[in-house]
């Protein structure tokens, strides 16, 4: 069934995807080991410190990028 709601077409027939609740962001910082780092672009690193507060996962970053423009993030604990 399909509706006009406010201007914007509703489908309530669109079954909701398989892949669960969970991105990759909350996989990646789930399944990291503590001490393991990642080489991410800046908005990429948003996210994953985002994704890895959720879950009370401790990320230390550089503050500055390397020469190609890539952050190092590594995985420094969980909270308890």
């Amino acid at each position: 069934m399909t509706k006009k709601i406010e201007g914007y077409w509703v489908d309530a027939t669109v079954p909701v995807p398989e892949h669960g609740k969970h991105g990759k962001w909350m996989r990646l910082a789930k399944e990291m080991q503590v001490g393991d780092s990642v080489v991410l672009t800046h908005s990429e690193r948003a996210m994953f410190r985002t994704a890895a507060q959720k879950q009370k996962i401790r990320v230390t970053s550089l503050t500055e990028p390397d020469s190609h423009g890539f952050y190092r993030c590594w995985k420094a604990g969980v909270k308890e």
